[in-house]
């Protein structure tokens, strides 16, 4: 088996050394390491370049249609994807391949997203919420498995069969290739020892920025999806969606009489808020090309 590394960076000079020496020290290396420059205005691909990755230029901008590059620009039988702010532990190459040679059936393996630290209200808070807890989003989604792609790997063959991700999407991308795969038959693990560090957004601001931004993707997902009863059901109404603001008077005091912290219930307000005016933009955006029919079932590989 061989494993490409496929990280997408869109002015990321200052950070993706850090990433790539991680990668490259791996106790198992990758047979290719690929950098896509999604339209970087900074130094980000002479970076690169000098921490000794291939780099690639991706003009459209999206991190979906960088990855997408990414993937043509490798031959490996595998690619695992993570993100210029992100740092793979050591053995996590050795464990995604482990995990693949377990299971020919498997598709796509994803591993655990580890916050460094934990200090503001925003990074407790993105803890308390589970967010990027790829554990969570393989055992118990609201609608079908997925893993983000600050780390996954995905067999080529499957990427090929569902046409790679969606460009179309900013946001979303992952969710919506791994729902499709599964539609046509496909199959995710989860490999627990194959993990990534990434910090949560440690500012207010920044953290409603990035769930305004998911929530722009949920929107044209809603579009694509929403034929789906399975789908519905799990997204709700805006109303339930919305419960934690109209809640926000009663959990203040809830939480500060039991010692807990009243920021998460203040938060929860501001994110749900936010996610929902994200979420509505992202359905006034140009509709998504059909869902394409879903195939038979495929029957599992042998070796």
């Amino acid at each position: 088996m061989s494993t490409a590394v496929v990280i997408p960076v869109h002015d990321g000079a200052g950070q993706i050394t850090r990433t790539i020496d991680a990668v490259l020290g791996q106790s198992t290396p990758p047979a290719e390491v690929v950098v896509v420059d999604n339209g970087s205005t900074d130094a980000t691909a002479e970076v690169a370049r000098r921490a000794g990755a291939r780099v690639v230029h991706e003009g459209r901008r999206g991190s979906y249609a960088a990855r997408n590059a990414g993937v043509a620009a490798t031959t490996s039988d595998t690619i695992a994807f993570t993100d210029a702010d992100c740092v793979p532990d050591p053995g996590w190459v050795a464990a995604i391949e482990r995990a693949f040679a377990r299971d020919v059936a498997i598709d796509v393996v994803g591993g655990p997203v580890v916050a460094p630290i934990v200090r503001t209200a925003s990074e407790r808070w993105a803890e308390a919420r589970h967010v990027l807890d790829q554990q969570r989003s393989w055992e118990a989604p609201s609608f079908l498995p997925f893993f983000a792609t600050a780390n996954a790997a995905w067999r080529r063959a499957a990427l090929e069969r569902i046409g790679g991700f969606d460009a179309a999407l900013a946001s979303g991308g992952d969710v919506d290739a791994c729902w499709r795969l599964q539609r046509v038959g496909g199959h995710l693990a989860f490999a627990p020892d194959a993990v990534v560090i990434h910090a949560h957004r440690a500012r207010v601001g920044d953290l409603l920025a990035q769930q305004h931004r998911y929530a722009l993707g949920h929107g044209r997902l809603d579009g694509r999806w929403s034929s789906d009863p399975a789908y519905v059901s799990a997204a709700g109404t805006a109303a339930a969606r919305l419960r934690a603001v109209w809640l926000l008077p009663a959990r203040v005091p809830w939480r500060a009489v039991r010692r807990r912290d009243p920021a998460i219930a203040v938060l929860d307000a501001l994110v749900r808020t936010t996610h929902e005016v994200g979420r509505r933009r992202g359905r006034r955006q140009p509709p998504l090309d059909p869902m394409p029919a879903a195939g038979p079932p495929r029957t599992p590989a042998t070796t």
